[in-house]
């Protein structure tokens, strides 16, 4: 695990780091750009996040007081190709660095 947080502060646009058990991190972007890396026994898994917590309960309180589709339309447009960019960015980062 010691060895995947090195590799994941060596690459750039990595704002911060955020440990979530023993085998889990957040890893943070500029802004709203996030992503979530699992270790598994003989695999990494990287999935698309929030950076922040904050920006989480953000767009739960835009479902709630806007109901489903419209915060999610404006999720799939705005925010979604940032963050997945962002994704895809740390998963190949990686994949290179393995």
């Amino acid at each position: 695990m010691e060895r995947l947080l090195a590799l994941l502060r060596s690459i750039d646009g990595v704002r911060e780091l955020t440990r979530f058990g023993k085998n889990s991190v957040r890893v943070s972007g500029a802004k709203y750009e996030g992503a979530r890396v699992f270790l598994k026994k003989n695999e990494i898994i990287v999935i698309a996040d929030f950076s922040s917590g904050a920006n989480h309960r953000a767009f739960n309180l835009g479902i709630f007081f806007g109901g489903i589709i419209i915060p999610y339309i404006i999720y799939g447009i705005f925010f979604y190709p940032k963050v997945y960019r962002f994704k895809k960015q740390i998963r190949n980062n990686l994949a290179a660095m393995l």
